[in-house]
């Protein structure tokens, strides 16, 4: 295999048009530069990967496959080359931040949930165009997601392909680590810590992205997509601050500042503007005696008198309107707070208590319920996965996993059951396993008979395409499959079942003569010819084409028999039609691994 050609700064190529600047390394060689285009003043990013001159092809392939998505969160590409063992690739132009920089800053407040989720719904909607072409991405994170000051999100289309083996679940669990990462504010060059240091939702969302084992992850952005956007739509959407925008001294009544006219009769206005200012510092003064007998006293710092309101059974947005008219710090929790009386979504309790007073710049938080302590499971056998994972969070379920197993009746992503069962009553963080259907596992057909393994697959509900093949074997025996047994396969699926023709079963017996002395005089006859026995005749001589009956040794177990061995066992002869070492010939099905020869 061709080594390729050492990474190095792309300035020398590239520098009659564009200025390097920073790099960054996404992994496998691939190298991501900041730079700038001098004749328009534009900033671009320029990506940089060595590859193998046999690949040149496949990675231009690949991104006009890319180029091709229309999705305006990808950034634009404006150039490709490839020579040389390098691979240029020129997006932009980019007027925004990788989140590798905002990380730990932006981040860091804890209203920026939504704002995370945002991101995460826009990174898989283009990630979605990605698996529907059967492309992965391969590269998300912080380095190859930016946000512009305007908020929005950008996703850099990287070339480079992706690692053997790569699937859309990889691009699920980037996309899940990302969230993490902005969920709890963590710096860059951090991994976020454990997902059960999220709240809630959160962390059943992150540790369903982040799953160890792929197959517990979802199958693509589509089915985490749902997850994202059902927990997204249960925040409100992003507000200014609850604090009113006017001047402290407009708030507070104070009188409208105005011009006084220049010249003649100026002192005549004056007059009146004093009697005003004396008058309202009178009502001012009436006023504050009034907030002292009202609040016990309260310190001046205090509201004029007011007082927290009783929320609860009102919603979010309700809620919050009624208290944008009070300078307080406002906070709307979503951490799971259970209770039986209020309805999910409608506000449970709030802090402090209804009937207390408020001071300027005090923190109230609102806690919004998020269903009752116990909920019933419902029937989802037949639903899509998708669907069953909606309605159990809907429902307030926060530990929902998923296993799979095969199944000849439903197709893929099918639930086949769940644990609890339907109509059972249990606590909502209850863990809840869905069964979902793989699809169906095709069985071993190589060695049945033709007509043996049609039927297998038809009772399966699978099709059968047949090949035929010469080989030694019996015709009519199959003599491969594909897909192979094991796989696993949608119901209705076709398999190639290969089927031996029997055209070469004995190909010894059909062979030219050997040039050589006849033995026959030179008659032109052929001793092999079958002709009736004589006296003296040994039907087991050798020149026969076949092995003399009964020349095998003793079966012995424990011993290996290629294909092709002959062994004695209870007076009869047997052949290996495969490789074996411990089945003893009395036990050989029909199809193997023994052929029985005859009798001795």
């Amino acid at each position: 295999m061709e080594t390729p050609a050492p990474l190095t700064s792309p300035a020398s190529v590239l520098t009659e048009r564009h200025r390097i600047g920073d790099g960054v390394s996404l992994g496998d060689g691939v190298l991501l530069y900041r730079a700038s285009d001098p004749a328009s003043r534009a900033e671009v990013l320029i990506e940089v990967e060595a590859v193998p001159r046999h690949l040149e092809g496949a990675r231009t392939e690949r991104a006009d496959l890319i180029a091709d998505i229309d999705h305006p969160a990808l950034v634009e590409r404006l150039g490709l080359t490839v020579e040389d063992g390098r691979a240029f690739t020129v997006t932009g132009p980019v007027d925004a931040d990788p989140l590798a920089h905002i990380l730990g800053e932006r981040f860091r407040e804890r209203v920026s949930k939504r704002e995370a989720l945002d991101i995460a719904d826009t990174l898989l909607s283009a990630l979605e165009e990605y698996h529907e072409r059967g492309l992965v991405h391969g590269a998300v994170g912080p380095d190859t997601v930016l946000l512009a000051d305007d908020g929005s999100v950008l996703l850099v289309p990287v070339t480079a392909e992706p690692g053997p083996g790569a699937d859309p679940r990889d691009d699920v669990r980037a996309v899940g680590s990302l969230l993490h990462r902005m969920i709890t504010g963590m710096a860059n060059g951090s991994d976020g810590g454990d997902p059960a240091d999220l709240d809630g939702e959160f962390a059943l969302l992150v540790a369903q992205g982040t799953a160890a084992d792929p197959a517990h992850r979802p199958r693509n952005a589509s089915h985490y997509r749902v997850l994202v956007t059902r927990a997204r739509d249960r925040l409100p959407a992003p507000a200014p601050r609850h604090a009113a925008s006017e001047p402290a001294a407009s708030r507070a009544g104070a009188p409208e500042r105005r011009e006084e006219p220049d010249g003649p009769g100026r002192g005549g206005v004056r007059r009146p503007l004093l009697w005003g200012a004396l008058c309202a510092a009178l009502l001012l003064a009436a006023l504050a005696a009034w907030v002292l007998l009202a609040g016990g006293g309260e310190e001046a710092g205090g509201s004029a008198g007011a007082t927290m309101p009783d929320l609860v059974g009102l919603t979010p947005e309700e809620a919050t309107g009624r208290l944008d008219a009070l300078e307080v710090s406002l906070e709307i929790s979503y951490d799971q707070v259970r209770d039986d009386d209020v309805e999910p979504g409608l506000v449970a309790a709030t802090d402090p208590a209804p009937g207390s007073g408020l001071g300027v710049g005090d923190a109230v938080t609102v806690s919004v319920s998020t269903g009752p302590s116990d909920l019933v499971v419902p029937d989802l056998v037949g639903e899509p996965e998708a669907q069953a994972r909606r309605t159990l969070l809907d429902l307030g379920f926060t530990e929902v996993a998923t296993v799979q197993e095969p199944s000849e009746e439903h197709s893929s992503g099918t639930v086949l059951s769940t644990d609890p069962g339907a109509g059972e009553s249990v606590p909502h963080d209850t863990p809840l396993t869905l069964t979902v259907s793989e699809g169906v596992a095709l069985p071993d057909l190589v060695g049945m008979a033709e007509e043996e393994a049609l039927t297998a697959l038809a009772d399966l509900g699978l099709l059968a395409e047949t090949a035929r093949e010469d080989s030694r074997r019996p015709a009519g025996e199959v003599l491969a499959q594909d897909p192979a047994a094991g796989a696993v396969v949608e119901p209705a699926s076709t398999v190639l079942v290969t089927v031996s023709s029997g055209q070469d079963e004995e190909p010894e017996a059909q062979a030219p003569p050997e040039e050589g002395p006849r033995s026959d005089g030179g008659r032109g006859e052929d001793p092999r010819e079958e002709r009736p026995p004589g006296p003296g005749d040994d039907a087991s001589a050798p020149g026969t084409g076949e092995p003399e009956p009964c020349a095998g040794g003793a079966w012995s177990e424990g011993t290996a028999y290629p294909e092709g061995s002959r062994v004695v066992h209870n007076g009869r002869e047997y052949e290996a039609v495969w490789w074996n070492s411990d089945i003893s010939p009395e036990e050989t099905a029909e199809w193997g691994p023994w052929r029985d020869v005859g009798g001795c």
